[in-house]
């Protein structure tokens, strides 16, 4: 990472990153923020997107032309804006342009935000409709595991033919109900908490899906999420989109919203593998794992470790981790635009 200017040195060359002023991690700034966009409900001219696409650096702006699905690009964008947002709200290190690139990535590949410091952490996910983000504080000095994502149980994916990524006791868990569509659902439940867990570990799916065991208690005997029943996406080429005058909305169905039922969940890591034995001693004793419903459509998981346990605004700890703000594009992109 970047050290961000010291007080008193000279001031920064055009573009650069600037603290827009010193503030206690503790004290004044947010001990954890999670965000959610819905996307699907954002449907842009396509000079309003490009407009957008100006709000970006130019290397996630290469990247996201380059993507083929307009959808794609869309939901990118959007994680990229949430980033720039999380960066001048939360950390205060706001750029003096908005060409200028915000984050770097790590050897690993996990990104970073360029001057955080080193006990924060962000984990950004999308899929469908969805853009979520989770941000947050370690203890003093220790640098936290946080991880998120969000899975759609419309997309097409087949993820009931993976017998691997899933332990045995996993799948008895899965076929203790016998509807086809609700043990999809209980697969992709489990799907999002390992993805959860091994972004917050910094290493992805190449950690192993089958190394990290879930076990979800409260789930209900009748699934009321919605699945693709066969049902084809269609979806357009940003290509396309780019060269016609107007949109045509090709979104997912905005789901309706349905009322999480609190599911328990408890996550084990009996074994790392053996190139990756250097996660040992970054392995809390426990994680904290949550589950929700965006719609019911969208399941999002969370899974953190080592944040900062002081209590704030009297609200306990639990109560503070389990709520996410819900921002619209257009919300996010005047807060960008106007934090110059």
């Amino acid at each position: 990472r970047f050290s961000s200017p010291a007080a008193g040195s000279a001031a920064p060359a055009a573009g650069l990153l600037t603290q827009a002023s010193p503030r206690d991690a503790h004290a004044s700034m947010p001990l954890s923020v999670r965000w959610g966009v819905n996307v699907g409900k954002w449907s842009p001219s396509k000079e309003d997107f490009l407009s957008a696409l100006e709000m970006v650096d130019v290397t996630e702006k290469e990247r996201i032309r380059s993507l083929h699905w307009f959808e794609d690009a869309r939901a990118r964008l959007a994680g990229q804006l949430l980033v720039r947002h999380l960066a001048c709200s939360v950390l205060g290190i706001c750029p003096t342009t908005l060409s200028r690139q915000v984050t770097e990535r790590l050897s690993s590949g996990r990104p970073v935000i360029i001057g955080a410091p080193e006990n924060f952490e962000f984990s950004i996910a999308h899929d469908g409709n969805w853009v979520v983000l989770e941000a947050g504080y370690g203890l003093n000095d220790e640098t936290p595991l946080i991880g998120c994502d969000v899975v759609n149980t419309l997309r097409e994916t087949k993820i009931e033919r993976l017998p691997r990524v899933f332990t045995p006791e996993e799948w008895e868990q899965v076929r203790m109900i016998d509807d086809p569509v609700g043990q999809r659902v209980r697969l992709m439940r489990r799907w999002a908490v390992k993805e959860a867990v091994v972004k917050a570990l910094g290493v992805g799916i190449r950690f192993g899906m089958n190394n990290v065991h879930v076990t979800l208690t409260g789930e209900p005997c009748q699934e009321t999420m919605e699945t693709c029943r066969g049902a084809k996406r269609v979806r357009r080429r940003l290509a396309d989109f780019l060269s016609s005058p107007t949109y045509v909305d090709t979104s997912l169905p905005q789901p309706l919203g349905t009322p999480s039922v609190p599911i328990h969940a408890e996550v084990k890591i009996p074994c790392i593998p053996k190139d990756m034995e250097s996660l040992v001693d970054k392995l809390p004793p426990s994680w904290s794992v949550q589950l929700d419903c965006l719609d019911n459509a969208h399941i999002r998981a969370s899974a953190r470790g080592c944040l900062h346990d002081e209590e704030r605004d009297g609200k306990p700890r639990e109560e503070r981790l389990s709520q996410m703000e819900t921002i619209s594009c257009e919300q996010l992109l005047n807060l960008v635009s106007t934090r110059r």
